[in-house]
C-alpha cells in the first residue's frame, strides 16, 4: 500500500467485547497531536514526581525534557515516540486519536478496562494498529518474540508479552524511525 492508498483508505472498524469503534488512517495532523500528547504526558510525569525528588533532580528532569522537546526527540515515529507507543499509556492515546478522527471513539477508561478485562482483545487491537501503521515495528516485534521464545510466534506483535522477566516494550527502539 503506497501513501496515496493510505490517504484514500477508509477507517478500519474494530470490533471487540468493549464495543465497535473505527480507527482512522493517521495523517500529519494526527501525528502532531500524538507528539503533543506524548510531550504533555512526559512533562506531567515530571510534575507528578516533583515532591518525591530533590530540587536539583527535578531541575535536571526539566532540563532533559526541554532538551528533548527542543531537539524534536518526541517526533512521531522516532525512537522516543515508538517507545511510548509500545507502552499501555501511549497505545491508549494513539488509539483514542485514531478513533476520535474516525468519529467513533471509546472513552480512555474503556480502553484501559479492555486491557485488563480482555487482554486478548487488547493484544488484537495492538496487532491491528502496529501492522497497519507501523509495519516495520510489527515485523521487528515478531522477530524479537520469535527469538526470545525460541520459535516462531503465532501472534504477529506482542509488545506486552513478557519473557525472561523483561517485556519487549521496555526496550527503546533505535532504528525503526
Amino acid at each position: 500500500m503506497n501513501n496515496n492508498d493510505l490517504l484514500a483508505a477508509a477507517p478500519l472498524e474494530f470490533e471487540c467485547a468493549a464495543g465497535t469503534f473505527a480507527l482512522a488512517v493517521p495523517d500529519h495532523e494526527l501525528e502532531l497531536l500524538f507528539q503533543a500528547r506524548h510531550e504533555a504526558w512526559a512533562r506531567n510525569r515530571i510534575e507528578a514526581t516533583k515532591a518525591l525528588v530533590s530540587a536539583e533532580a527535578y531541575q535536571a528532569d526539566v532540563e532533559v525534557f526541554a532538551s528533548r522537546r527542543d531537539s524534536n526527540r518526541f517526533a512521531y515515529a522516532g525512537p522516543l515516540s515508538l517507545s511510548w507507543l509500545l507502552s499501555d499509556a501511549g497505545m491508549v492515546e494513539y488509539v483514542l486519536l485514531l478513533a476520535q478522527k474516525a468519529g467513533k471513539s471509546p472513552r480512555r477508561e474503556t480502553l484501559f478496562a479492555m486491557k485488563k478485562a480482555d487482554p486478548d482483545d487488547w493484544q488484537r487491537l495492538i496487532d491491528v494498529v502496529l501492522r497497519r501503521d507501523f509495519p516495520k515495528v510489527a515485523r521487528e516485534l515478531e522477530i524479537l518474540t520469535a527469538t526470545t521464545n525460541g520459535s516462531s510466534s503465532s501472534s504477529p506483535a506482542n509488545p506486552g508479552c513478557t519473557t525472561a522477566g523483561t517485556s519487549s516494550h521496555s526496550r527503546e527502539p533505535t532504528s525503526w524511525a
